[in-house]
């Protein structure tokens, strides 16, 4: 079944490279015991693992760090995906302290508001795991630098301590049209400096790494010029509007901003959920749900709603193997690109999933054969690579495919289903290919 199937291999958005081992922290919090006579002894600590990417694109070889309260825990290094992970111990007195991962290599600094400690535990799955999938934030991006600088200017200088406060400042974030396009703005110009090579201290010299940008901007009194100035000092020519549709379309960041998503925004739309799971929102009633391994059986229909006083997705479809089928999806935030949902399917809670718009190669919605024809496509976390012909028209031998497994180059045939191209390699072994998904997962290379 789909969805169980998308829960049990949760979506790693982060191209992961064979071979790879994470370097690992443990972090006690400390523990204690009354006497005999004394009161009764506290909890036992929480085991808990967080892991999370520091990312724009990822940043490998960069000191992250996590903070309980104002103090330095533990410590560890980002791998080469740029991915780090933490193993915790927490007891009760800790959960009530803030939690925060901060990230730096060079002149790039970035850190995450996790909230309380109590507020990350909390997101355990059933094996103590709080990932990037159900807790956007465990990611250290720009756009969580962003959000913490503009936080943190709202509070009066200080990153606030109890998670009351940050809910109340994030939510005021996301209901002022104003600050949410300063935290882009803010993310796009640490863009320009991590990808583009922007001069953090093109406004003021004593400014040298991408966290005391963040900072600067979220209080300066000049905001659009200092931002001007700082995004015009970037080798790669690119423009502010550039770079903030970078930061929008990318869904690892998209899913930090803080915006608001409808129902509204869903329709039209194609969104992967998992590893496999595909969710086509064809009209503002009718849905279709598949899946990349059978796409070509059509997926199965269904149709949905949209409640805006409870912010609830309510899916209905039957699926081909358990019956009949009521998702539950609770719209938590991010954008139309990366929209974060807590889901219950038939009343049991599954947890927070990610739900990842895909991206079309052509224009108009669905991607036609000639919309890839003549193109070299690259997937780089699947080291894969596909040549579409000039006539890519469902014939055999009309294009190649290529994998680092030895299995290729294999001829393939292109067929249009659930409105996508799909590649299909004509030897056994390789998968088919839906064209134009993701945009950090596929790109045109001409």
């Amino acid at each position: 079944m789909y969805l169980f199937d998308m829960l049990e291999e949760k979506y790693r958005s982060i191209a992961k490279i064979s071979g790879t081992t994470l370097a690992i922290s443990t972090l006690v919090i400390g523990c204690s015991s009354g006497g005999d006579s004394g009161p009764p002894p506290p909890p036992p600590p929480q085991d808990v693992s967080i892991s999370g990417v520091v990312y724009d694109q990822e940043i490998a070889g960069a000191t992250v760090e996590i903070l309980v309260g104002d103090t330095v825990v533990a410590t560890t290094t980002s791998d080469s995906n740029g991915e780090y992970n933490f193993d915790l111990s927490v007891t009760q007195a800790q959960r009530a302290q803030r939690c925060v991962v901060r990230a730096a290599r060079g002149s790039f600094r970035l850190q995450s508001l996790l909230g309380t400690v109590g507020t990350v535990v909390d997101q355990r799955d059933d094996a103590d795991q709080v990932t990037s999938e159900s807790f956007p934030q465990a990611n250290v991006t720009n756009v969580s630098t962003a959000l913490a600088a503009v936080i943190q200017q709202q509070n009066g200088g200080t990153l606030p301590s109890d998670q009351s406060t940050i809910d109340n400042l994030t939510n005021a974030i996301i209901g002022d049209s104003g600050l949410q396009t300063k935290v882009t703005q803010i993310a796009a110009a640490i863009k320009a400096v991590v990808d583009y090579e922007a001069d953090p201290g093109a406004v003021n010299a004593a400014i040298t790494d991408t966290k005391a940008l963040a900072d600067a901007l979220a209080n300066s009194a000049s905001f659009a010029a200092d931002l001007a100035t700082v995004i015009a000092s970037n080798t790669g020519g690119l423009t502010e509007a550039d770079l903030v549709a970078e930061v929008e379309n990318d869904p690892v960041l998209a899913v930090q901003l803080p915006a608001t998503v409808t129902g509204t925004d869903l329709v039209g739309n194609y969104y992967v959920v998992g590893e496999d799971t595909l969710l086509y929102f064809s009209t503002a009633s009718a849905i279709t749900v598949g899946a990349y391994e059978d796409i070509t059986t059509g997926g199965a229909t269904g149709t949905w709603s949209y409640d805006s006083g409870t912010s609830t997705v309510t899916i209905n479809f039957t699926d081909p193997i358990d019956g009949p089928l009521t998702v539950v999806a609770t719209i938590l935030g991010g954008t139309v690109n990366a929209v974060q949902i807590n889901a219950v399917v038939n009343d049991v809670d599954e947890g927070n999933l990610t739900l990842r718009r895909l991206e079309t190669v052509g224009t108009g919605g669905n991607v036609a054969e000639s919309d890839i024809e003549g193109k070299l496509f690259i997937n780089v976390e699947d080291s894969l690579a596909v040549a579409v012909p000039s006539a890519c028209d469902g014939q055999t031998a009309n294009g190649w495919i290529l994998d680092n497994s030895g299995a290729g180059p294999a001829p393939v045939t292109c067929e249009t289903y659930l409105g996508m191209t799909v590649i299909s390699p004509t030897v056994a072994g390789l998968n088919d290919i839906v064209v134009g998904l993701l945009s950090d997962s596929w790109d045109s290379a001409n």
